[in-house]
């Protein structure tokens, strides 16, 4: 469905003096007797008879008045008895039927089935209704409804006025709009307008466009399979490999990060699930950690694991520097033996007497 921006009740009242206003010119020369309401509410009140050029509610609209005493001097339109033209007023279906058909000088059909389910004989427009369908001015929905009460869109004048005036209507300045739905986030479309005329004929040279809709905001973060662990392997004295399986996301995850002690210190590729650590002293705790990350910044919760090195290889046995040991407190069963520390190069653990 073509749809037209709204800009407001002082802009469809321009748009619907508009409608009436072309509808004059090709009323012209036509019997100045014609008249209509404006108003379904106002139907039953009496329609005024003489011709009346000022009303007013339109003392100061400069925009209205050329079109309203155009229109009302052709007996086109007229007021109310209480001296008012009402141009906020909305134009139904069936008013604008009634306009058409007594500007065409059409004679209104007052017998026959009903065209429409929702327009039985005795509503107060049938005649100018089943008129204006015979005449291909006015058609109706898909299940049999005309909706005559509804208001008549900006885009519905439009049509209205190409077939009364026998397709030949030009117009310049128009933006048209049709709002497409339900296309999927972050995918590409071509499009192409052809126009069709009241009669069928459809263009085949219309302009194409390449359109890419944007991509939802990605809010979900990687998730790790149950059970995911990050498993140290290859423990030296100063390094070791962390090990895991790879994190699953919505989109993708484009990398991995790792941490050692809290603190951030390198990061792999979404498809790297190892990673070499060097650096570490011997015979040291440490805590490592991995997260994984998508292409929005989103991170996954994180694997752990404390890992403590290996110690230091020792082949070399513990030395004295002067070797000297002493005895004293000699009792007839006891003594105290007194020597000086050895050396090691990495440390001496115990004695051994």
């Amino acid at each position: 469905m073509v749809r037209f921006p709204t800009r407001g009740e002082k802009q469809y009242k321009f748009v619907f003096c508009a409608f009436l206003l072309v509808l004059g010119v090709f009323a012209f020369g036509l019997k100045p007797a014609i008249a209509v309401e404006t108003s379904i509410q106002q139907m039953g009140e009496p329609a005024v008879q003489a011709v009346k050029t000022d009303f007013r509610d339109l003392d100061n609209d400069k925009q209205l008045l050329p079109s309203v005493h155009y229109l009302a001097a052709k007996g086109i339109i007229n007021g109310f008895p209480d001296g008012t033209f009402r141009p906020a007023d909305s134009l139904t279906r069936a008013e604008a039927a009634k306009i058409l058909v007594l500007t065409k000088g059409l004679p209104e059909q007052s017998g026959g089935q009903p065209v429409f389910s929702d327009v039985p004989t005795g509503h107060w427009a049938f005649g100018t209704i089943q008129a204006a369908e015979k005449a291909g001015l006015l058609y109706g929905y898909e299940d049999g409804t005309s909706k005559p009460e509804e208001p008549v869109t900006r885009a519905e004048a439009i049509a209205l006025l190409l077939r009364i005036s026998g397709g030949t209507l030009t117009y310049k300045n128009v933006d048209i709009a049709d709002n497409v739905t339900g296309l999927t986030p972050g995918t590409s479309y071509s499009f192409t307008i052809e126009a069709r005329d009241a009669a069928g004929n459809l263009s085949s040279d219309g302009p194409a466009i390449e359109v890419t809709t944007t991509s939802l905001p990605d809010t979900q973060a990687p998730v790790w399979a149950i059970g995911g662990a990050l498993l140290p392997s290859n423990i030296t004295e100063n390094g070791l490999t962390l090990n895991w399986f790879g994190a699953t996301d919505n989109a993708l995850v484009t990398g991995y990060e790792l941490y050692k002690d809290g603190v951030q210190f390198d990061s792999v590729s979404g498809s790297t699930y190892s990673y070499t650590v060097a650096g570490l002293a011997p015979d040291t705790s440490y805590e490592f950690s991995v997260k994984a990350l998508d292409g929005a910044g989103n991170r996954s919760s994180e694997l752990t694991t404390t890992v403590t090195t290996a110690k230091t290889s020792d082949n070399q046995a513990p030395t004295w520097a002067d070797g000297v040991i002493t005895s004293s407190n000699i009792t007839s069963n006891s003594v105290t033996l007194t020597w000086s520390g050895a050396a090691d190069n990495v440390a001496v653990t115990g004695y051994e007497l």
